[in-house]
């Protein structure tokens, strides 16, 4: 017997044919537009604001669905409480609405959900309805009062 054949040959790699999947991903990994870096640049930043946002926040669930976005923000200027940011979800399942608030000053987080803890539901919805046709009541009093039924005189 000959050492030839003790001796390891060097192996021949066969040669790599294109894999459909090695294409797809060098072509998903071609170079972006300034157009498409900007856009990946303004989600990735709208995320991180939006985590910034809600970093302190009160959740308020069953809140009643006839609350605007503009009401609450309303509301909460009412009772002094600063926020930055105001949204709801409704439940598909249940079809509650849950109130979610962000606080700029976490220390006054238990304050605020105090506060807070009779806001928004049916009830205060109604005494919200009538405080706001009062105060229309009386501003359009006071304006027909003092300007509408004054009748012109022609100038001569």
């Amino acid at each position: 017997m000959s050492d030839n054949n003790n001796e390891q040959q060097p192996q021949q790699t066969p040669p790599v044919e294109p894999n459909p999947v090695n294409i797809e991903s060098k072509q998903r990994t071609r170079q972006l537009t300034k157009e498409e870096k900007h856009k990946i640049h303004n989600r990735a930043c709208t995320l991180e604001q939006r985590k910034r946002y809600y970093q302190y926040g009160i959740k308020h669930r069953n809140i009643d669905k006839q609350f605007t976005i503009r009401n609450i923000k309303d509301i909460l200027r009412q009772h002094r409480i600063s926020f930055t940011a105001i949204n709801f979800s409704t439940s598909s399942i249940t079809h509650e609405r849950t109130l979610y608030i962000g606080i700029k000053d976490a220390s006054k987080l238990e304050t605020y959900e105090i506060q807070i803890q009779n806001l928004f539901t049916r009830e205060h919805y109604k005494q919200f309805q009538y405080e706001k046709r009062e105060i229309y009541y009386h501003a359009n009093r006071h304006y027909h009062r003092n300007n509408h039924h004054r009748r012109h005189t022609p100038n001569e």
